[in-house]
């Protein structure tokens, strides 16, 4: 596991550069995306810059010797988007992302009094325009358009002051966004129906109708509703962190170290360092991964494993830190402190995983029939003066400050030459705002061209645009908030502090940025881990759910590798720290998922690139359909050209097509993670639903990578007990790994062993041992026979060797003393996996160097379609490229050194987390627990997320190209209806909300069978 983001890491970075993440607010669509990279790249120093609207980072490669952090942020404010250094280290990644959540809640609060003002101001606005409706005679009152120019104001220069600030940017950096179209919009609605206020001469001289010409409660209406989308965006992006919180929360903040000479004190987990000897409490949080060196516990390893069943832990066995002891006191010796420690991996892997752009939008659409401009269809007040000035009034403040962070944005893509969905909104809100302005406080000139004023006001389009906008973005970053909870899990996992023992007994508490390798930390029961290391005393369950997603804690003694984050459960332990800070487990999968989230699947690069042009093709077309209206529409022409000029740009929704892969690639790797799976890329994941072959290595992969006791036949009167103990005491001084397993088998039997007082080992044969005075030999059926067993059944020996078996002969003083079988026997899983992949209609293939009569015999027990055996490591690689040749598409499952060529040649490579640091980097998936089962569920996760970028496609194309001709009037010929812009605004809104709902199922999608 230690590999995983090593490998990560190296292939992100060279010796040139370093890579760095920073934390964006304001983004609102791909373009907003363009805009940020643009001025990223500006950067002197800067070799590249990815940003993810996901989970609002952004991923820069620099020279450290020529690119400063500071002009970075700079770069990013310049061109209207708030930016954050995400720092490196355990603490301080989580005050990051403390303080991320505290830029975002200070936005949301910005968002929130623009909303209010525009709001409310928005509603007047409208009621004013609708006046005329219920009120006979007013509709040319001098003091209603006045009035509503009053109420529209502060809606347009101060609501809407952020589209205007973020439009401008963009327009500095020579790019157009989001914002410059709800700036454009809104301005051109408010500034004509302003024209139209004061000076309704120009109309009038034109032949114009100055009170037709107020749009103050469309500009005002599109401010509210953008600024109401925006909030709701905003407040839920404000919990993206919640996950990584969480993750950090598990771990403990301080850890009781055993310092050489006895001493005891608790240090801060930053304190501990690799060998330190943790003394873990029942109850305690263990501090870091570590080792048992004494004790013995039941962790609980939910946060690693997701099972809730707390393991056993004795001397000898590794706990992580973050995992709970719950039973016995622990003494540990950290092998791994800071970011080296399980838990610091897995939160860097989940943010990774996270950083593959996905913002999430909109829910309060449905509301948009309620904001419907009326002014067309007033009857008998349209041309009173107070109801425009006053709809002016209430429109202004909704335009120029609810709609402002829109104008920002706009500015900002149209500095970088770009634009974004905020430059469709302020061209689109400005267009109706500035119109009802023109026509407000220009009359004359509308009536001196034959038009009728108080037809040309769209206050009410304006204002009900951007309050649905602002509804949809405030409901898309809330939902956005959700999409980086894994991260925050993964770090909340890690301890805070862990407890060192100090040369000469001292303990303390120490700063989990503190540990050092070989620091000694104590973790009592209940403690999580704090980092990576290696048990000196003590035994307990530790609870490494967190790692493998199986809750029955593992049990850990001295000797033991423990992971940082995992849960020391029931006994003390005293690790001493062998990774620390971003080298432990945790930290490694922290950064694995971060890499996997920013990165990009092949289908949203086409994505990216459909988006690049859609703003400009959205101009285009708005164009084209006031042109048309203009020239061929029926009277009043001007008012239905505007009407689909404003509705073109406000339908059309890059946003949908910017959110569509990122967040279902940030749910699933998160949803991955959560369950021991961890994707190393959008790629893998995206090469995970293609499967049609999963080829298996057998040893360590299928079957637990060891010997062990399958059968005992006991051939004297011994007992099977005293038989075993006399066999392993033979055994002791042989280093075969059949002598292992049968020591092991006596251990756990609490058997206690002879020392052989003779000893001789025959090669290829067997070993003869003098124990308590009996003369033992152990062997293959030649040793058997040549020493007291003559009369060996081929049958019983045929029947084991036939189930892939090993038969050992064992005979004491020339008789027969026992028949032992020994295999590597199938993981507890093995069947249920392959039994899951077959279902889903997956053909299965053993790859193995073992004899064909045992990989057969195994194969036969799992129920696997095909075998390859005796096959040479160099030509495991071959086999997969043979099956690909044959037009299948080859997952391979491996866990060593000869697995990783097959792995990196298969069209996926799924490594086992317990297995070699070269399979795990040949991988582009990786089972964290081991679990055979997690193969089945990746693939079943691979093929719901891709499922779900399908959908999202589908929904995000399928909505602009139906919705855009509506809008510009295509249908109106057969239909004789023209779409509202706020109708508009509020389909707009719900393609966003859809595609980022649609996402988010996957949060609670079943990968199990």
């Amino acid at each position: 596991m230690t590999a995983i983001v090593r490998d990560q890491a190296t292939a992100a970075t060279t010796p040139e550069t370093a890579k760095r993440d920073l934390a964006i607010t304001g983004m609102t669509c791909a373009s907003c995306v363009v805009s940020v990279e643009s001025a990223l790249k500006s950067v002197p120093g800067v070799a590249s810059a990815e940003v993810n609207l996901a989970n609002e980072r952004a991923t820069v490669r620099l020279d450290p010797a020529h690119a400063e952090l500071g002009a970075l942020v700079k770069a990013v404010e310049r061109a209207g988007y708030g930016a954050l250094v995400i720092p490196e280290g355990d603490a301080a990644r989580a005050a990051a992302v403390e303080d991320e959540r505290a830029l975002r809640l200070r936005y949301v609060a910005s968002l929130q009094r623009r909303l209010i003002v525009a709001g409310i101001l928005g509603a007047a606005t409208m009621v004013l325009s609708m006046a005329p409706h219920f009120i006979a005679g007013i509709e040319h009152s001098d003091w209603r358009v006045y009035l509503l120019f009053l109420l529209a104001t502060p809606v347009q220069l101060w609501a809407a002051a952020p589209f205007y600030r973020a439009a401008w940017n963009a327009a500095r950096h020579g790019t157009s966004n989001m914002n410059t179209l709800i700036v454009v919009g809104t301005t051109a609605a408010y500034g004509l129906s302003v024209a139209a206020t004061f000076f309704p001469a120009l109309f009038v001289a034109n032949g114009l109708e100055p009170h037709a010409s107020l749009y103050y409660e469309t500009s005002t209406a599109i401010i509210a509703l953008v600024l109401a989308g925006r909030f709701i965006e905003a407040r839920a992006r404000a919990h993206t962190g919640d996950a990584i919180r969480a993750l950090l929360a598990l771990g403990a903040k301080t850890a009781r170290v055993r310092r050489p000479g006895g001493v005891e004190e608790d240090v801060a987990i930053e304190a501990l360092r690799v060998g330190d000897v943790v003394l873990v409490r029942p109850g305690e949080t263990i501090a870091t991964d570590g080792l048992v060196l004494a004790g013995a516990s039941a962790v609980n390893e939910s946060m690693l494993t997701g099972e809730s069943v707390p393991v056993e832990k004795n001397a000898g066995d590794e706990v992580t830190g973050g995992t709970l002891n719950t039973t016995g006191a622990l003494r540990i010796r950290a092998t791994r402190v800071g970011q080296d420690t399980t838990l610091a991996q897995i939160v860097r892997l989940v943010e990774d995983a996270q950083a593959s752009k996905a913002p999430i939008q909109r829910l309060v659409d449905q509301i948009a029939a309620v904001f419907v401009p009326v002014v067309h269809f007033i009857a008998g007040i349209e041309h009173s003066d107070w109801r425009v000035y006053l709809l002016f009034l209430l429109a202004t403040p909704v335009q120029l400050w609810a709609a402002a962070p829109f104008y920002r944005a706009a500015w900002n893509a149209a500095r970088h030459g770009t634009s974004n969905m905020n430059t469709l909104i302020v061209v689109g809100t400005t267009a109706a705002y500035g119109l009802s302005v023109a026509a407000t406080f220009f009359p004359a000139l509308f009536v001196a061209n034959g038009l009728e004023p108080h037809a040309s006001l769209y206050y009410e389009t304006s204002t009900a645009i951007i309050a649905l906008v602002l509804a949809g973005r405030f409901i898309e970053a809330r939902a956005r908030a959700h999409t980086g909870d894994a991260i925050r899990a993964l770090l909340a996992l890690g301890a805070k502090t862990a407890r060192v023992r100090r040369p000469g007994g001292v303990e303390e508490d120490v700063a989990i940025e503190a540990l050092r390798v070989g620091d000694v930390v104590l973790v009592r029961p209940g403690e999580t881990i704090a980092t990576d290391g290696l048990v000196l005393a003590g035994a307990s369950a530790v609870n490494e759910s967190m790692l493998t997603g199986e809750s029955v804690p593992v049990e850990k003694n001295a000797g033991d590798e423990v992971t940082g984050g995992t849960l020391n459960t029931t006994g003390a332990l005293r690790i001493r720290a062998t990774r620390v800070g971003q080298d432990t487990t945790l930290a490694q999968i922290v950064r694995l998922v971060e890499d996997a989230q920013a990165s990009k699947a092949p289908i949203q690069r086409l994505v990216d690139q459909i988006a690049a042009v859609f703003v400009p093709v959205v101009f285009l077309i708005a164009g084209l359909a006031f042109a048309a209206w203009t020239l061929f529409g029926p009277e009043p022409r001007i008012s239905y050209a505007i009407t689909a000029f404003i509705a073109v740009l406000i339908i059309a929704c890059p946003c949908a097509l910017g959110l569509a892969t990122p967040t279902a690639i940030m749910v699933g790797t998160g949803r991955g993670a959560s369950r021991g799976i961890l994707i190393k890329s959008a790629l893998a994941l995206e090469a995970a639903q293609r499967i049609d072959t999963v080829a298996f290595d057998k040893t360590g992969t299928l079957t637990v990578g060891r010997p062990e006791i399958t059968d005992v036949l006991v051939c004297a009167d011994w007992g099977e007990d005293e038989t075993l103990r006399l066999i392993a005491s033979a055994e002791m001084r042989s280093e075969h790994p059949l002598a292992g397993a049968i020591l092991e088998a006596a251990r756990q039997k609490g058997l206690a062993l002879s020392e052989p007082t003779r000893f001789e080992y025959f090669p290829g044969q067997g070993v003869h041992a003098v124990v308590d005075g009996h003369d033992v030999y152990v062997g293959n059926r030649g040793l058997a026979v040549a020493h007291g067993f003559a009369d060996i059944g081929d049958g019983l020996l045929g029947h084991h060797e036939a189930a892939g078996k090993t038969p050992l002969i064992a005979t004491a003083d020339g008789k027969p003393l026992a028949i032992l079988a020994l295999a590597d026997v199938p993981r507890a899983a093995a069947k249920d996996a392959i039994a899951e992949l077959r279902e889903m209609g997956l053909r299965t293939l053993l790859v193995s160097g073992d004899t064909r009569r045992t990989a057969e015999a195994i194969a036969r027990t799992l129920g696997i379609d095909d075998v390859r055996a005796e096959v040479k490591p160099d030509a495991k690689a071959a086999i997969v490229a043979e099956l690909q040749r044959e037009g299948r598409k080859v997952a391979m499952v491996g866990d060593g050194v000869n697995d990783a060529p097959a792995l990196a040649q298969a069209d996926l490579g799924i490594a086992i987390g317990s297995g070699t640091d070269v399979a795990i980097a040949s991988a582009g998936i990786v089972l964290v627990g081991g679990d055979p089962r997690g193969v089945p569920r990746a693939l079943r996760l691979a093929r719901k997320t891709v499922g779900t970028i399908r959908t999202n496609l589908f929904w995000a194309f399928f909505y602009n190209v139906a919705l855009i001709p509506l809008a510009g009037g295509a249908f109106y010929p057969f239909l004789r209806v023209l779409l509202s812009p706020v109708f508009a605004a509020g389909a707009m809104a719900i393609s966003s909300v859809t595609v980022v709902t649609n996402s988010l199922r996957l949060r609670g999608a079943s990968i199990d069978r």
